[in-house]
């Protein structure tokens, strides 16, 4: 009356009434469809998968993740410079933090990225080792730009915002208008 079945490493047993093969089971599914569509109610069925159909949804949905977290962090680097941006024509004082009032260099890329919840040193000395570095042409919009006793933000298209100097304030230059360290 009793049929072992085994699954991996395990072995369970079933009543022998209850097996039936795949042209069976796709049968009883048709006549239960009928069924509940005769009784004007809703059936779900759910099929179990192989272990390579699960690695492979497994997979998918991992590269699925993978690529929310891509546009998510896309989205916030766009998010600082869109930010940054607003506060261009204001003006640069030295030594300054107010993005309205007056910032320096790295007076105005710490108040910005503080807008975000992160915190960065006060200098561009001390903000060139708060990161992971990465090379120029590995730059993303967000990322800070750093030159001898200069920082910037990279916007992309080889632009970066930053307080530029006493004359021409906050705004944008081209990213390679200095030495880039």
């Amino acid at each position: 009356e009793w049929t072992a079945v085994q699954s991996g490493n395990i072995t369970g047993f079933i009543r022998s009434e209850y097996l039936m093969d795949a042209g069976q089971a796709q049968q009883k599914v048709r006549q239960m469809e009928a069924e509940a569509l005769k009784n004007g109610t809703e059936v779900t069925f759910s099929y179990g998968e192989t272990k390579e159909e699960e690695a492979a949804r497994l997979q998918a949905e991992a590269e699925q993740r993978a690529r929310e977290e891509a546009e998510r962090k896309q989205a916030q680097r766009q998010a600082v410079v869109d930010y940054a941006c607003q506060f261009i024509g204001n003006p640069y004082v030295w030594g300054g933090t107010s993005l309205t009032n007056g910032a320096d260099c790295s007076g105005f890329v710490q108040s910005v990225y503080a807008h975000f919840g992160i915190s960065l040193p006060r200098t561009t000395w001390d903000q060139e080792y708060a990161g992971t570095a990465v090379s120029y042409d590995q730059a993303m919009p967000g990322d800070l730009i750093l030159y001898e006793g200069h920082v910037g933000i990279y916007m992309g298209d080889g632009q970066i915002v930053n307080a530029i100097n006493p004359s021409k304030g906050i705004g944008v230059i081209p990213a390679t208008c200095m030495q880039i360290k």
